[in-house]
């Protein structure tokens, strides 16, 4: 077991000896014998439950986050859950806890929002510490119930509508074209700079934590046109600071426009996924083309539009065959037999 020792040459209590076959020297950092025998006392419980359930007994859900990290995962929404659970291990967590966090970080929001910015996170990171790691077992954490959505998008008349009301605003029309073009979020976009640009092969990089993460996105040859053209081509791309600083614009180009305003995630993400299904794009392609990490998302979100095209698509032929056959009594009034 463990005891406080001292060393010659340190002023501070020293905790030496052995749990579970493990050698142990370690330095509380205090020279009270009292907050010294706390600190033992700790660890050796620590190490206890770590010899008798495991390495992943004791492992915090900071410890799970920088697994998650280090692999170049995406760390939206993250930082308040880290605050939130600190280093509580993650054998503490669990689906209660986790519905109880996202009622007290997001208070007033929508179950749309604490989907994404709570339960598919937390999923997810304490997942991956469980088939990476071996830190705990596998949780699942139910979704919260959501209304389905009304998912807007806009048309190429929109587009050009609202274009023309912003000519003398380069870069806001080149960012209205890129966002609906490339179905990137806006707080992507405007992160963007012109070392992610490769316009002479008609493409656009995003970065990602490690080199081996970074997704080549191709560039419509009129989207490369109006970046190349852009005046003061200094970093960021798109010059806005923050989305926020385009809101105002875009409304009063929509009315001048005489059109309905739409913010950017329906002209970006939703207009870009419309026109891929339209044209025939599978649920798998837009994924592929959009990086969406999840194909529950897209099938959630897009999979009705993409029936509806199918059922289109088969009324259209049986309209068609139906249109050339006639019954057997039709064809004898016709043919007077």
């Amino acid at each position: 077991m463990l005891k406080l020792v001292r060393r010659p040459k340190s002023p501070f209590w020293i905790i030496r000896g052995s749990v579970g076959g493990r050698r142990v020297e370690k330095s509380t950092g205090t020279i009270d014998r009292n907050r010294a025998e706390v600190i033992r006392i700790k660890l050796e419980s620590e190490l206890l439950d770590r010899s008798i359930h495991g390495p992943g007994y004791t492992a915090t859900f900071a410890r799970a986050v920088n697994m998650y990290l280090d692999l170049g995962k995406d760390d939206r929404f993250i930082k308040p859950l880290l605050n939130y659970f600190g280093k509580r291990k993650l054998s503490e967590i669990n689906p209660s806890s986790v519905h109880e966090a996202a009622r007290n970080l997001y208070p007033h929001a929508s179950h749309a929002t604490l989907n994404p910015q709570v339960i598919a996170p937390m999923s997810a990171i304490i997942n991956y510490a469980s088939k990476n790691g071996g830190l705990c077992p596998p949780i699942t954490i139910q979704r919260f119930k959501e209304k389905t959505p009304i998912r807007r998008s806009v048309s190429s008349d929109w587009i050009d509508r609202v274009m023309e009301q912003i000519e003398h605003l380069p870069h806001l029309r080149a960012l209205v074209l890129f966002c609906a073009l490339t179905g990137t979020r806006i707080s992507d976009a405007l992160k963007l700079r012109w070392s992610d640009m490769d316009l002479s092969n008609g493409q656009v990089i995003f970065r990602a934590g490690k080199p081996d993460h970074n997704e080549r996105v191709a560039l419509a040859p009129a989207l490369v046109v109006i970046l190349a053209n852009l005046p003061y081509r200094s970093d960021p791309v798109f010059k806005y600071a923050s989305r926020w600083s385009t809101y105002q614009t875009l409304k009063r180009a929509c009315k001048r426009a005489k059109v309905d305003y739409h913010a950017w995630h329906a002209l970006g993400r939703h207009t870009f996924a419309r026109w891929l299904l339209d044209r025939g794009c599978s649920l798998k392609d837009l994924q592929l083309a959009g990086r969406w990490k999840n194909s529950r998302v897209v099938a959630d979100i897009y999979a009705s539009r993409e029936q509806s095209t199918i059922d289109g698509l088969v009324r259209d032929l049986g309209e068609n065959w139906g249109s050339d056959m006639t019954t057997p009594s039709e064809k004898s009034r016709k043919t007077g037999t």
